[in-house]
């Protein structure tokens, strides 16, 4: 009984580092994918990896991407030291950035930038590791 509420645990709490980005934009839209951190890193694992890789798969070529959008952002444990918090922050979205080139978006379309601890995906006391906090926004704009 303690392994199967585990394991649905556990795969209630993947999915929003498994959920396959799913687009149907059209012009003068913007679709938003989201990946996450762990604690104290700016790079992905595997399975980020892969979201990012899918996203950049499904892009509708219906339609011209006119740019994207990466923000980094850090939970407030990471957060304690400013420096290191913007570091960090910026250090993830140049990671995401350069997964999406690796994957075929022009370099010219990136916008990159670190948002620290400031936007949090939602409120948390200081010195909060949260995974749902620590993450990039990658969001594709269309013409």
């Amino acid at each position: 009984m303690f392994v199967s509420m585990r394991l649905l645990i556990a795969s209630v709490f993947a999915l929003p580092f498994l959920s396959a980005p799913s687009f149907a934009a059209q012009n003068g839209e913007e679709s938003l994918v989201t990946v996450y951190f762990a604690t104290d890193r700016s790079e992905l694992t595997q399975v980020g990896m892969d979201v990012v890789e899918a996203a950049v798969d499904r892009l509708d070529e219906a339609c011209t991407l006119s740019r994207v959008n990466v923000g980094g952002h850090t939970d407030t444990s990471e957060g304690v030291d400013e420096t290191w918090s913007a570091e960090l922050s910026m250090a993830r979205a140049e990671h995401v950035t350069d997964l999406l080139v690796e994957h075929g978006i022009a370099r010219t379309l990136v916008w990159t930038g670190g948002g620290k601890d400031d936007y949090p995906a939602y409120a948390t006391s200081p010195d909060v590791k949260e995974p749902l906090i620590r993450r990039a926004e990658i969001r594709f704009l269309y013409d």
